[in-house]
């Protein structure tokens, strides 16, 4: 049996274009407000201090949060 999704239950809505992945991280709409705090949060340079974010990740999520942060330190 097959059934079509309806608009409100694509999350995601990618377009790549061919070669142009390098150096360029994709924000996830869900967590876009998170992001400049997460920048903030990893600017703190104090030993012991951790960052959490708390989200129902999927592997996607996680491939381009790690991108992001891997970004940052750059």
């Amino acid at each position: 049996m097959r059934k079509e999704l309806t608009s409100q239950e694509v999350k995601f809505n990618f377009n790549f274009k061919e070669g142009n992945f390098k150096g360029s991280v994709t924000k996830i709409p869900e967590i876009d407000s998170e992001y400049e705090k997460i920048a903030r949060a990893l600017s703190i340079d104090k030993e012991g201090y951790n960052l959490y974010l708390i989200d129902s990740f999927s592997k996607e999520k996680l491939k381009k949060l790690k991108d992001y942060i891997e970004e940052q330190y750059k």
